[in-house]
């Protein structure tokens, strides 16, 4: 079977973005759009995003992927809950780029269910990739490409202040829009895990820049803010006196010495807040602290979108199984500009 094309697995926010963005590079580009929501069933994908007619129907039936070349897919942080999917599509000879946090460096924290995936992609074939902005791009791939500049790492810091106005159904599992109270008991209940991939960054930094650990601690999300008044963002709003901004954050140690540090400052318009906006990089380096910075930052959705349609295509290019942002080449992270063509490869 001629192959071609990606599938889009699951509609959510980031899920129609990243339609968008790959139908405005080529409007052939997306043969296939995938959601289990009745409601969306047979509709047509271009007229769902306002993009026009493009004959190609939503259904909720994951074999209508089965002929496209890749699968972008959009559905869930969660690899247990992946998996199946992820298997399935592989089975069928499809390679799967998904923005699943837990399925970027997956090996620690789920050795079987990364077992059975890789297994299932080098029998039929295929490529599985977790990419994204974080876990992905921002917390691995740029640490380890500075790290390049000096001999020798031996620490990692990473601060990001990540806005998340532009989400929507994740919201949730943050906890934005609860009382304080509520945000407390849900915490102490286990029903707000808050960001998904601490222990999978922390995972991939270790094996990447040769790091010794002994232990990964994810701590709790804590409320760092409280909206003072109603904040509205493109799918969801904050009402006042609920929670509009959280921390989260992660550490990996070695004979109790901290050796990575992850701290993320998850906000509802945190541009309203007395927080210190943008993302930094520190290395700890024999020589003293090497640092860098991103003073605006990177909007979360919209960098996740980016890195997800600059690699849907490139992750076909690695040799079959389980494969990290850290396998692709540096140009095959590059952002997709007009001339940009994969036989100019020189």
């Amino acid at each position: 079977m001629s192959r071609t094309g990606v599938a889009i697995v699951g509609l959510s926010a980031v899920g129609r973005e990243a339609a968008r963005t790959l139908l405005e590079r080529d409007r052939r580009s997306v043969t296939a759009a995938v959601d289990r929501d009745p409601a969306l069933a047979g509709r047509d994908l271009g007229d769902l995003l306002g993009a026009g007619h493009l004959g190609v129907p939503i259904s909720g039936d994951l074999a209508a992927a089965a002929g496209s070349r890749t699968a972008l897919v959009a559905t869930t942080s969660a690899l247990a809950e992946l998996e199946p999917i992820v298997t399935a599509l592989a089975a069928n000879g499809v390679h799967v780029v998904s923005i699943c946090e837990e399925l970027s460096f997956p090996w620690g924290a789920h050795p079987e269910l990364s077992r059975r995936i890789d297994q299932v992609a080098r029998e039929h074939g295929t490529v599985v990739l977790g990419t994204g902005a974080n876990p992905g791009m921002l917390m691995e791939v740029i640490p380890t490409v500075l790290s390049s500049l000096v001999p020798t790492v031996e620490g990692v810091v990473v601060q990001r202040t990540a806005e998340m106005a532009d989400y929507g159904g994740i919201l949730h599992k943050f906890g934005f829009g609860l009382t304080p109270d509520e945000f407390v008991s849900a915490v102490a209940a286990g029903n707000l895990p808050g960001h998904f991939g601490f222990a999978e960054t922390i995972g991939s930094l270790s094996y990447a820049l040769g790091l010794e650990l002994d232990s990964i601690d994810v701590g709790l999300p804590e409320i760092a803010v409280v909206a003072e008044r109603e904040r509205i963002g493109a799918h969801a709003r904050i009402e006042a006196g609920t929670v509009a901004g959280i921390t989260h954050s992660a550490r990996g140690s070695h004979r109790d010495n901290v050796v990575i540090e992850l701290s993320i400052h998850f906000g509802f318009r945190p541009d309203l807040d007395a927080v210190e906006l943008g993302d930094r990089w520190t290395l700890r380096t024999p020589d003293g602290d090497i640092s860098a910075s991103a003073p605006a930052g990177f909007a979360s959705a919209p960098a996740t979108v980016a890195v997800a349609c600059n690699v849907v295509d490139e992750a076909a290019t690695l040799a079959p199984g389980l494969r990290t942002m850290l396998d692709l080449p540096v140009r095959s992270l590059a952002a997709k500009g007009r001339g940009r063509t994969r036989a100019a490869v020189r």
